[in-house]
């Protein structure tokens, strides 16, 4: 499992079980996908554990251009976000489970626009908007 698209592959499946999980609760297997996903951006990014889950309970640092990079890097992964910070709806569309998609997507949608002055700016503001719009629905890896 080497290769950039095989593990985009990887990521893109437990997006997924991740999304499922929300309503479910999560499988052992579900934890560790997305462990591994939270830990490659962690790494690749220098962002800290805390500040992601700080996100969370609301708190998003303005000046915390690591953390913003990390979403940055959660988004691309997932192949849902282009190099400029432009979010792929379509991509959505398949990323996001039935029973999740109205709600998220919409969300999506709409903070999408939240812009930014790079595309790790305009992750940001996109995770910050969704939760200011509606915190039960927020989440992260």
């Amino acid at each position: 499992m080497g290769t950039t698209t095989e593990m985009k592959q990887l990521y893109l499946i437990s997006f997924v079980l991740f999304l499922s999980s929300l309503v479910h609760g999560f499988t052992d297997e579900e934890l560790q996908l997305m462990n591994q996903l939270r830990t490659t951006c962690l790494e690749e990014t220098g962002a800290t554990g805390q500040a992601v889950d700080d996100t969370k309970k609301g708190i998003f640092p303005p000046d915390d251009d690591k953390l913003k990079c990390f979403f940055k890097c959660i988004w691309s992964t997932m192949s849902a976000m282009s190099d400029e910070g432009e979010i792929d709806e379509d991509v959505l569309q398949v990323l996001l489970p039935a029973d999740l998609k109205d709600k998220l997507y919409g969300l999506i949608v709409k903070c999408k626009s939240a812009g930014g002055n790079s595309p790790c700016d305009k992750a940001y503001n996109i995770h910050k908007c969704i939760y200011n719009e509606d915190s039960s629905a927020y989440f992260t890896p």
